[in-house]
């Protein structure tokens, strides 16, 4: 049997690194406010500061412990010392939830700003969706250059054992309740990486050379990996970001409009830049498979795939690896509430998502003793 581990933000989170979307926001408006203090004047397509007159700020919030609240309140309140303008409603509306907001609910925000945009188009003037996918680009390049900055060094990071071992471990049979055909040893591992970072690399192994036949020996795993949203700096494999649900309602009248500008972002049309979906699509249907999910939302941006993934005759189980916020709580039951989204028949989704008892959460990551 194969395994499909999913590998999510969250996996990222559990290394310490600071890739989430309230962490890049706080970085970027610092880089701001720090530019308009240098040049009086700062413009990009999200936001732009001019200084009304020559006097200083008080309390600009640059250093280190400040909190993106802080950062924000302040933009909000030192008006008489500048003026602000936000050229986008994206920008603004997730400022005020810039702390719970996560990347797939940014997604979704995208979404609904093409979906509320297309409302005020006249006379088939696509002027507005073309300013929002401006802006929605630089914002996805801002991010890269953001995530750079974050990745591990790869000559001195050292895998957690702990997180390794949940990668290797063996199937069980308790976690498949679906009739199968295939033996219970571990054949083919794929991991798909929605990151865009470099930290899961290291934990994969290079394959194995094959027997003579080409086949997997018993006992034989052969492990790959595939950026299934791009890399970092990598032109031939660029990062997706944007909306991936061609099931939602509002998506389908999407096809109705005569303008090609709709489509900018929707990640379908992204995936045929690269050959990452068709990996994907071969490994789902070479074998009975096993899905692990680590530290990732299972949001409505990603359906289309997750659909696929979930509702394929292959999978026959999907194991949460769940994160635990402290010791009387953890994220479980949200994921089961995410995962559900996927599914058509919930009767085979109650037969697939293996029960809490059987799963177990992920741990934080902890460098291995180099001694």
């Amino acid at each position: 049997m194969n395994r499909l581990i999913v590998v999510g933000n969250g996996f990222d989170l559990a290394h310490n690194l600071k890739t989430a979307y309230s962490d890049f926001l706080e970085y970027y408006l610092k880089e701001v406010i720090k530019k308009f203090l240098r040049d009086r004047s700062y413009d990009d397509p999200l936001i732009s500061l001019y200084n009304v007159y020559s006097g200083m700020t008080r309390g600009i919030p640059l250093d280190g412990g400040n909190t993106i609240y802080e950062i924000i309140d302040w933009l909000s309140t030192e008006r008489e010392y500048f003026k602000l303008e936000f050229k986008s409603d994206l920008l603004k509306k997730s400022l005020t939830k810039a702390k719970t907001l996560r990347w797939v609910d940014l997604e979704n925000e995208y979404f609904d700003e093409v979906l509320s945009n297309l409302k005020k188009v006249r006379n088939a003037d696509y002027k507005i969706i073309r300013t929002l996918n401006v802006q929605f680009e630089f914002l996805k390049m801002e991010l890269e250059n953001y995530l750079l900055l974050q990745q591990v060094d790869l000559e001195s990071f050292m895998p957690d054992p702990d997180i390794k071992e949940i990668f290797t471990e063996q199937i069980q049979s308790d976690d498949i309740v679906l009739q199968r055909n295939s033996p219970l040893y571990l054949e083919n591992v794929l991991f798909l990486n929605f990151n865009y970072t470099n930290t899961l690399s290291k934990y994969v192994n290079v394959p194995p050379k094959r027997s003579g036949s080409g086949k997997t020996l018993r006992g034989e795993t052969i492990e790959s990996l595939t950026h299934i949203h791009g890399q970092l700096g990598d032109s031939n494999n660029e990062i997706v970001f944007g909306f991936g649900d061609e099931y939602d309602e509002e998506y389908l009248k999407f096809e109705s409009f005569k303008n090609n500008d709709v489509f900018r972002h929707i990640k379908s049309f992204a995936y045929f830049k690269t050959r990452n979906y068709d990996n994907l699509i071969r490994f789902l249907d070479s074998n009975e498979y096993q899905v692990f999910i680590i530290g990732h939302s299972c949001g409505l941006s990603d359906r289309t795939m997750f659909r696929e993934i979930f509702e394929h005759t292959n999978c026959l189980s999907i194991k949460i690896f769940y994160h635990k916020i402290n010791d009387i709580q953890d994220d479980f039951t949200e994921k089961t509430f995410d995962m559900a989204r996927h599914f058509t028949n919930k009767n085979t989704m109650r037969k697939k998502i293996v029960k809490k008892p059987n799963s177990s959460f992920l741990p934080q990551y902890r460098k291995p003793d180099s001694g």
